[in-house]
């Protein structure tokens, strides 16, 4: 037997290595989501003329050239908070009715460039919601009266100067108290509970 091993190095140099790898690894190019989106609102309703400060919860938003559509009112200036939440003030002299809410970002880099919208989000201008069953008519001195045919409920965005009209055993409650006939100034973001007995409850305002 051999007293002598072989030389590691003079091996490699004998016997070739193959270096080539059969499979490499590929990178793939994108681009990162920059679009904004709106996940939710922190109010959906308010009144007409009233000051109403609505902050949108969503992504990629951006301090500079981002602002909000509302309904048809562009450009609907934004104050920036993070990337992920802005507020935004409801247009005072808006009427009556749903209206889109979309936030718009004038992209200038180099990646993507021009408008990008997001989703859009529904947001209601209105003077009170009713539940239950009614009906709504008007007349020469009102241009709202409401006359409950079944229990219910109605909820004011606004004050307003409002008559009941209550007969029977039918009765209206508001935090707690039971209301008589007469004329009051209705509560802001307060539930009045009608409950209609034998009798019959007809409310009167104009808006």
């Amino acid at each position: 037997m051999s007293i002598f091993t072989t030389n590691p190095i003079i091996s490699l140099t004998t016997i070739p290595i193959n270096t080539k790898q059969p499979i490499c690894r590929k990178y793939k190019g994108f681009l990162p989501n920059i679009t904004p989106a709106i996940y939710s609102l922190s109010s959906t309703i308010s009144a007409p003329r009233e000051y109403a400060l609505v902050y949108i919860n969503g992504q990629n938003f951006t301090p500079n050239n981002l602002s909000v559509t509302f309904g048809t009112i562009t450009d609907v200036p934004i104050v920036f908070y993070s990337s992920f939440t802005i507020s935004f003030v409801v247009p005072l002299y808006v009427s009556e009715g749903t209206y889109g809410i979309q936030v718009v970002a004038n992209n200038n880099n180099t990646l993507m460039s021009g408008l990008l919208y997001s989703n859009i989000v529904d947001y209601t201008i209105q003077n009170y919601s009713v539940t239950g069953s009614y009906s709504i008519s008007d007349n020469t001195i009102y241009n709202t009266i409401i006359t409950f045919t079944g229990n219910g409920t109605i909820l004011f965005y606004n004050s307003f100067n409002i008559i009941w009209d209550i007969t029977g055993d039918s009765t209206i409650s508001v935090n707690g108290q039971v209301l008589s006939n007469g004329t009051y100034f209705s509560l802001i973001n307060t539930v009045y509970s009608v409950t209609l007995g034998t009798g019959s409850i007809t409310l009167f305002f104009n808006v």
